[in-house]
């Protein structure tokens, strides 16, 4: 729930940045940047996490590519009362450690 509002109350201060700039700017154009602001949150709302994803070339991994990894997520949603959300795998040098963890368990041998 904090972070919840924390992404509102950001989202509004930049809404509020971006009419408040229009608005001096441009006061003639007011509803233009309205819209702007409008659509920068439809935008981010709605499609953000594809953006991210895509940013950095994620892919998704299937069940049978990973059976633990989605047995063990399952596990984890079952428990937390939420649904199983999707495993994308993002192709990067770096790990942190709860990739590190994750591939211990996925990996054999490793």
């Amino acid at each position: 729930m904090k972070n919840q509002l924390k992404t509102i109350l950001l989202l509004g201060l930049l809404s509020a940045l971006l009419i408040g700039i229009g608005g001096v700017v441009a006061p003639q154009h007011l509803y233009l940047f309205v819209g702007l602001a409008l659509a920068m949150n439809v935008v981010s709302y709605f499609f953000s996490d594809g953006l991210v994803l895509k940013m950095h070339g994620a892919r998704e991994v299937a069940a049978d590519e990973a059976p633990r990894l989605h047995e063990l997520v399952q596990e984890l949603s079952d428990n937390a009362g939420i649904p199983k959300p999707r495993l994308f795998l993002i192709p990067a040098e770096y790990a942190n450690a709860f990739a590190r963890a994750a591939v211990r368990h996925v990996v054999p041998g490793r």
